[in-house]
């Protein structure tokens, strides 16, 4: 069996995925920071310490993301879409996937056989993504891990319209400042985000309104927004086994590929 590592290099975190021999694969995740390449091999050389392993001993590292220019070890790159649908295709054939990263968000129809037959991004500004998500919690001085319990309490959603990720802070403050709860404005971005969500989904066509929906990236995390979600698309919505590495996973899945071919 190959040793090989998937690293996906994301504007809020760097995700690895190791797999050593037939061992169960090790995971690994810190936030990107404003140095890449450090963070990277901060993420490397902690799968393999776990695993035992020296960087000599890994077969290949195949590096996808925004920031994949700045790994310098990596032996191979690819784009993020093949990355996910190859992960994906592991775990559920044919469905639909939305990867709800902090950048942008993606979505992936993939057939039986396991191949992406379309695909659709979210628009520009961060419109759909996580990174909305991390600007309200920071002016509601929340962690991210607690805007899903405070959008539970919410009774009267506020109404947002903005599609960029800074205008989104700037509205969060408008808010506060006229005495919204914090559960109606995590709330209401909740149901903008998923509404930029469901509009891609629609632009998809009907043939794909019968196919599983999985949910992946940082975003699929918030239990909240997944209920908004599946509020307003009309359909359930099953998050993957560690949706913020689906990535980085698929990156190993292919670098194993690349090995055996």
């Amino acid at each position: 069996m190959a040793r090989v590592m998937g690293l996906d290099m994301g504007s809020s975190f760097v995700k690895g995925v190791l797999f050593c021999d037939d061992e169960e694969p090790r995971f690994h995740m810190e936030k990107s920071g404003i140095n890449y390449r450090r963070t990277a091999a901060a993420v490397r050389d902690a799968l393999l310490r776990e695993a035992g392993v020296t960087a000599a001993d890994c077969d290949l590292v195949l590096v996808t993301g925004c920031g994949a220019n700045c790994v310098e070890f990596a032996g191979a790159a690819a784009a993020e879409m093949p990355c996910l649908i190859r992960a994906v295709a592991e775990a559920v054939r044919p469905c639909v996937v939305l990867d709800m990263g902090g950048q942008a968000s993606r979505l992936g129809v993939v057939n039986r056989e396991g191949r992406m037959e379309s695909f659709d991004f979210s628009e520009k500004c961060a419109s759909g993504s996580g990174k909305i998500l991390e600007s309200v919690a920071r002016v509601l001085q929340l962690s991210f891990a607690e805007l899903a319990n405070v959008a539970q309490h919410s009774t009267q959603p506020t109404s947002f319209t903005t599609s960029c990720a800074v205008f989104a802070e700037s509205e969060a403050i408008t808010a506060v400042a006229r005495g919204e709860s914090a559960a109606n404005i995590v709330g209401g971005f909740h149901h903008a985000i998923a509404k930029k969500l469901v509009a891609m989904l629609n632009r998809s066509g009907s043939k794909v309104r019968e196919l599983p929906l999985v949910a992946a990236g940082g975003a699929a995390l918030d239990g909240a927004l997944i209920s908004t979600l599946e509020s307003m698309a009309g359909r359930t919505v099953t998050v993957l086994e560690r949706p913020q590495h689906v990535v980085a996973f698929g990156a190993a899945l292919s670098a194993r590929d690349a090995l055996s071919n």
